[in-house]
């Protein structure tokens, strides 16, 4: 498993902000540090560079099982292949939106 997206399950009224997801966001700022191969594409949605380091996804699912989150994860075998914007139809090959 190359790479996987970890998606926390903050609700629907994603405005309303409670105490276990304070706790969650607070316990990954301290786990999780920059350039570990995480890129985080929403409030609740990260994207991990598993070959950079499975710490991160580690801490994702320990803090999430441990506050009651729901979650979900997405494995991928290989690099995710970003599109790029405008009128080049071509997947960019070797690249991973930031990743690492």
């Amino acid at each position: 498993m190359h790479s996987a997206m970890f998606v926390a399950d903050i609700g629907e009224d994603q405005h309303r902000i409670n105490e276990p997801w304070k706790a969650f966001c607070a316990h990954l700022e301290v786990k999780i540090k920059p350039n570990q191969g995480v890129e985080r594409l929403a409030e609740n949605v990260w994207l991990l560079d598993l070959t950079v380091s499975m710490a991160p996804l580690g801490y994702l699912i320990a803090g999430a099982e441990n506050l009651g989150i729901s979650y979900r994860t997405l494995p991928f075998d290989a690099a995710p292949q970003w599109l790029p914007d405008g009128q080049n139809p071509e997947a960019t090959q070797g690249r991973s939106g930031g990743l690492r």
